[in-house]
């Protein structure tokens, strides 16, 4: 079940086929990306989280000339590197939900929303296409670090999710901890939670670098 893409005339092969985004064999399958390079040659990646379950969830493909990449809820959950070169130009029309053709079998059954399409951006910050929203303690907390001296900005905060210089998924999973440098001595740790397709600041905090870089 296509859920956008841009494939041209795929029945008949008169409009250049250039990448989609698909649930490759059905709801209950999971995603596959597929773009296609100026040869016309195609790579995919395949991944295994199965989204049938009810709830939104936000889903990222992205090809960077070398490596193909999906993204579940902000979490890689495929990559490859079977294509190379510059993704295939043309005139094709974006379609979501469906195929350029009626081919009533590939209609997504379920809902679409917020569809975006960027040219460039990296792997590392396709977290960022996400929706950010800070818990009521994580909005006190610029004001509790202030009164003790210690000024963290919000767009600091939203640095280490989109670019984090370590992350770990492991250690309070399913909580992430995003760390960035503070200043010389102090890394700034930033907690968070994956919620129904949004990102959900818990709290932020320094810790000493000889404490927290590995």
């Amino acid at each position: 079940m296509q859920i956008v893409n841009r494939d041209g005339d795929n029945n008949f092969g008169t409009v250049p086929r250039i990448w989609q985004f698909r649930a490759d064999g059905g709801a209950s399958s999971p995603l596959r990306f597929a773009p296609f390079n100026e040869a016309g040659a195609v790579g995919g990646v395949v991944g295994t989280i199965k989204l049938n379950d009810g709830v939104w969830h936000h889903v990222v493909g992205t090809y960077d000339g070398t490596n193909t990449t999906i993204y579940v809820d902000g979490k890689q959950d495929g990559t490859n590197t079977t294509l190379s070169g510059n993704l295939k130009s043309g005139t094709s029309a974006i379609i979501i939900g469906g195929v350029t053709q009626n081919t009533g079998s590939d209609w997504f059954a379920g809902s679409i929303d917020d569809v975006r399409i960027y040219n460039g951006g990296s792997n590392r910050n396709v977290i960022v296409i996400m929706e950010i929203r800070f818990t009521d303690h994580a909005e006190e907390k610029f004001l509790i670090l202030q009164r003790h001296g210690v000024n963290v900005h919000r767009e600091r905060v939203l640095d280490a999710i989109e670019k984090p210089e370590q992350l770990d998924i492991v250690s309070r999973s399913p909580l992430y901890i995003a760390q960035i440098d503070f200043d010389a001595e102090h890394v700034l740790r930033v907690v968070y939670r994956i919620e129904h397709a949004m990102i959900v600041v818990i709290t932020f905090y320094p810790g000493r670098k000889s404490q927290y870089e590995s």
